[in-house]
Parts: C-alpha cells; structure tokens; sequence
C-alpha cells in the first residue's frame, strides 16, 4: 500500500459564506452563550436562597427551558459551529448589557413591572450588592 501525500483538489479555493449564513451563526453565537450564561446563574443562586421568585412554566423556560432549545437545536440538530471569534460578540453585548444595568441604577429609572425592587432585577442592585451583581 502506497500513501501518497497531495493537495486534494478543490482545497486550495475557499469558498465564501453567504451573509445570511453569517448571520445565522452570529445569532446562535450570542443567543447560546447569554443563554447558558442566564441558566448557569439563575439556578445555583435559586439553590442559595438568593432568588426566592416561584417555579412557573414561565419562569422555567425563562431560565433555563430555553437555553436547552438553543442548545439542542443548533448543536445537534443544525450541527452550527462555534469559533473562538464569534465570542466577541456575546461578551461585546454582555459588557453592554451590564453597563446599562449600572446606568439605570445611577440614574435611578425604576422598575415599571414591580414596586418591590427599583432594579431590572433584585439581584442587580448595585447599591445593595455590588458583588453579587458582578
């Protein structure tokens, strides 16, 4: 048996993604990520005692259900690939969104959903608990 070591052809030309392609796998980068990243902390904190808020159906696919979809359906089922450069844009949004949480506090906006917290969430209150919020 002879091995023979070669360009195999049509390997040397690199084929462009479609834009929507791009978009596609942009969208389940950041949708998977924030995802895991609301479940991963929303349950150890529920089993602290941290979060007391009521198990609901909604309350479960909010953090959590949800997560294991996106996960599930763009890992096996779509089979879309992660690259380590497509985690500019989870952690460019995360930034954002922490920065705002921090806006919102200093410029005390309030919470129209519940009178019970001024914060978007009682665990991100700056003034009560700066780390926890980080």
């Amino acid at each position: 048996v002879m091995l023979r070591l070669s360009r195999m052809e049509g390997c040397e030309k690199k084929e462009r993604l479609h834009w929507s392609t791009k978009i596609a796998w942009a969208t389940y980068a950041l949708a998977s990520t924030l995802e895991a990243t609301v479940a991963l902390s929303y349950w150890p904190l529920r089993l602290a005692g941290v979060v007391t808020d009521p198990i609901t159906y909604t309350n479960f696919m909010t953090h959590g259900g949800i997560a294991l979809i996106v996960l599930i359906d763009g890992s096996l089922l779509c089979k879309i690939p992660l690259r380590l450069k497509q985690v500019l844009l989870p952690m460019s949004v995360g930034c954002a969104y922490t920065m705002w949480t921090i806006i919102h506090w200093k410029l005390n906006l309030g919470n129209p959903h519940t009178e019970d917290f001024d914060t978007i969430y009682e665990i991100l209150d700056w003034q009560k608990s700066f780390r926890l919020s980080l």
